[in-house]
């Protein structure tokens, strides 16, 4: 209903009163897509004393609106809101959750419809009014034959297409592959091969994030191979390198062994094979902003296992993916973080004192979008103590440790932080003299009993 004037709502909210009154009652309430400010009909929902199965109020925003908060959140009566939500990803999500979409009809609607002409009987002709006509009674006729043609050709030729599509919809990504994985990518239809080439993707991911949960090399392997078929459908294709290339990191990251800055043979292996996919995947979409961040990361992984340390332009190279994934990146702390690690690597081979302060600009800029983003003040920490040491400044030092003062403040259960503050001290201990020495000292050792304190009550835990 349009309703333009407060009257008017009222009339209506009194007319759906009763509908209120009664649909709490053993059903749980879902309101999506309704502000409920300045709006009487809100008053309803307000007013019910509980929900027995409970009210979800589905949010676009993270947070409820203030009225909402008030007067149905912030009372125990069974409400609860949900934020992050537009109306179409949470239906199709609930549906997918509850495993009851889509219905056959929908997924095979030729193979329905023929199984509904099935339940029909032949028949024989009525008699005929008409004298002399001919007597068809003893003849049977079979109305579904009428169509039947049709039908199987429409099944044989449209359905597949048509089932794929709502399976993927519903989440159903092996289904999808089962009924397409037969056929010759280049043969599909191009919405074939998109739905085709996105459950690939979907099903490689799944099988990624298990890898990583439990060091599988087997699924790593599992996923691989689907990126892989993947990159062969265009509209997929620079997803699918880009995923293909984050299984190699991983997997280069696993073969180091436990400790991610040695660089064993076969972890340079893989990591250059996954900077190829990367560059692949840049190939396809120049603007992957994602892509050209972890092809930055690679090159800097790679050039920081190198020894002796020296400039060879790999960091540089990242320096210029870097730039490129800042201009469309959806996180631009994660980006400006990283840039701003790889500047300090040059930074400490080259000891250029410049690179020291783009470094600092990139981890301000970091810390700017993520004021409680641990890795930012700790790495920020590590690059102001290395330039303490070259210049001997007691300002360096100091900013030094606010930055790990920062990062324990956020992280309080993570050492480094904490062990690298304390030797940070010691070091501009060395440097002083007096009455600055001894607080110096003191602050190194409260440091350090803080330490000890967390490590204690972590071994009980």
């Amino acid at each position: 209903m349009l309703l333009n004037t407060r009257s008017e709502v009222t009339k209506h909210r009194n007319h759906i009163k009763p509908v209120f009154d009664d649909a709490h009652k053993g059903r749980v309430w879902i309101v999506v897509g309704y502000s409920g400010e300045n709006d009487p009909v809100f008053d309803l929902l307000a007013r019910v004393k509980t929900f027995e199965y409970g009210l979800y109020w589905i949010g676009y925003g993270l947070k409820p609106s203030k009225h909402v908060a008030d007067k149905l959140l912030g009372r125990e009566c069974g409400a609860y809101f949900i934020g992050g939500w537009d109306a179409d990803d949470f239906f199709v999500t609930l549906a997918q959750k509850l495993q009851c979409f889509p219905p056959r009809f929908v997924t095979q609607p030729f193979s329905h419809l023929k199984s509904m002409f099935s339940m029909l009987t032949d028949y024989s002709a009525p008699r005929s009014d008409i004298e002399d006509a001919p007597d068809f009674r003893q003849s049977r006729f079979d109305v579904a034959s009428v169509v039947q043609h049709q039908l199987d050709n429409l099944i044989e030729t449209r359905e597949q297409s048509l089932s794929a599509e709502y399976h993927f919809l519903a989440g159903e990504y092996e289904r999808v592959v089962t009924l397409l994985e037969k056929e010759n990518v280049k043969k599909l239809s191009l919405k074939e091969a998109d739905t085709y080439g996105w459950s690939l993707l979907m099903l490689g991911d799944r099988l990624h994030s298990a890898a990583k949960a439990d060091d599988n090399k087997a699924q790593y392997r599992s996923a691989m191979r689907r990126f892989e078929v993947a990159a062969k459908v265009s509209t997929a294709a620079a997803d699918a390198l880009f995923n293909w290339g984050n299984v190699l990191f991983d997997l280069s990251l696993a073969a180091r062994n436990g400790a991610p800055e040695v660089m064993t043979r076969p972890a340079e292996q893989l990591l250059r094979r996954a900077i190829a996919k990367y560059r692949d995947a840049i190939a396809k979409d120049p603007s992957f902003a994602d892509a050209h961040n972890n092809l930055a990361n690679s090159l800097s992984d790679l050039a920081r296992a190198e020894y002796p340390r020296k400039d060879d332009g790999l960091l540089r190279e990242a320096f210029s993916h870097y730039e490129k994934a800042i201009q469309k990146t959806q996180t631009p702390d994660i980006v400006h973080c990283n840039y701003a690690k790889a500047i300090h690597d040059l930074a400490r081979i080259t000891g250029d004192l410049n690179l020291y302060k783009k470094s600092s600009t990139h981890f301000n800029i970091a810390a700017n979008f993520n004021p409680n983003y641990y890795s930012v003040f700790l790495s920020w920490g590590h690059a102001l103590s290395d330039l303490a040491r070259i210049t001997g400044s007691a300002k360096d030092h100091t900013a030094a440790f606010e930055m790990y003062r920062r990062a324990a403040e956020i992280d309080p259960t993570d050492t480094a932080a904490h062990h690298s503050w304390y030797y940070a001290l010691l070091e501009l201990v060395k440097k002083s003299k007096g009455s600055k020495k001894r607080a110096l000292i003191e602050q190194a050792e409260s440091v350090s009993r803080e330490q000890q304190r967390r490590q204690r009550r972590q071994m009980r835990n």
